[in-house]
């Protein structure tokens, strides 16, 4: 009984050293990669707060550490928006909307903004505007898309597709899809607003607290890097981070 408790911490310890090093090895090889290519790396934070503000403090800290150059937040009720009035000295560029049948979401930058960009897609789940960065103008979304109602879904996609496929491209887009990766509203809101989306699936949600789903998701125009969980601190989501290299 002994040999077999051993053999299976021994197990789990070599699975965990072994998805660890993958890690590391990932990220090594998203640094090199920018750094052959002479493209800066640029850094995005996604993350669904689900009623946070009983803890602003804490999510800002834990973003800001990162130094993102864009951030996306989803689920942003009235009660949650000191988490952007404590970002707002770092990341002065924010544009919130109101989703139909859900909260907020907000688009955030520490890059300045280009005013008059500020849009809200119609209120369908993106919100977004333009920024300067050193490369060049670029897009940056957030978006919550619901729901898992097929029929719904078609008219968020007949409202958004038109939309994001009349962006001038670059663009970033952080945020909670509701759909796993090879979901078909995923590629179709991926193809219209012409990003590739970051990484390897990570889990963002766990369904009925059991079944790991990849949920969250970061895209940017020719975007090649890598994602990584983050803590879930008081929402039901875990937050994502990346870092990659994009087109300009």
């Amino acid at each position: 009984m002994v040999e077999k408790v051993r053999a299976a911490i021994l197990q789990r310890v070599n699975v965990f050293l072994f998805w660890g090093l993958g890690l590391i090895l990932s990220v090594i090889a998203a640094t090199l990669s920018a750094q052959d290519t002479g493209q800066r790396e640029i850094i995005h934070y996604q993350k669904n707060i689900r009623v946070n503000h009983s803890r602003p403090a804490e999510l800002v800290r834990e973003i800001v550490s990162f130094r993102p150059d864009t951030i996306s937040l989803q689920e942003i009720a009235e009660a949650d928006k000191p988490v952007l009035d404590l970002l707002k000295d770092d990341y002065p560029s924010q544009h919130y909307c109101y989703v139909k049948h859900l909260s907020g979401i907000a688009a955030v930058s520490r890059w300045p903004m280009v005013e008059g960009t500020q849009t809200c897609f119609g209120g369908w789940g993106i919100a977004g505007f333009q920024v300067d960065m050193p490369e060049g103008r670029v897009w940056v979304l957030s978006a919550h898309i619901e729901v898992f109602l097929e029929g719904f879904r078609r008219e968020i996609l007949q409202a958004l597709v038109p939309q994001l496929e009349a962006l001038e491209e670059p663009v970033i887009i952080g945020g909670d899809f509701n759909s796993e990766p090879y979901f078909t509203s995923t590629h179709r809101l991926a193809d219209a607003a012409g990003v590739e989306r970051i990484g390897r699936p990570v889990t963002t949600f766990n369904l009925f607290d059991r079944i790991g789903i990849a949920i969250d998701h970061i895209m940017a125009t020719g975007g090649e890097g890598i994602i990584m969980q983050r803590p879930k601190l008081n929402s039901d989501h875990y937050g994502v981070v990346s870092r990659f290299t994009m087109d300009f």
